[in-house]
């Protein structure tokens, strides 16, 4: 992530150890899910990402971070990026 006045990139990490079962459903589902979208979008596979995006989402609805990255691998694909 760019942050504003540094000349790097910072990596942010998503604290998840303390979900339980009710605060977030099928944690391992759906980070085995987000790990193949990103693994397909840095490939350019923009339709592939789409769909494990989406499978994640379904497996846990609320799952911010896989909405965020569906919704860019959907604009990759209307913008017809190769």
């Amino acid at each position: 992530v760019g942050v504003r006045g540094r000349n790097r990139s910072e990596v942010i990490y998503q604290l998840l150890t303390y979900h339980d079962d009710l605060s977030f459903p099928n944690l391992a589902a759906v980070l085995a899910a987000y790990d193949l979208g990103l693994t397909r979008l840095e490939a350019g596979d923009w339709a592939a990402a789409a769909e494990a995006f989406g499978h994640a989402l379904a497996l846990n609805p609320a799952d911010t971070p896989s909405r965020l990255m569906l919704d860019r691998a959907r604009a990759a694909l209307a913008e017809g990026r190769p």
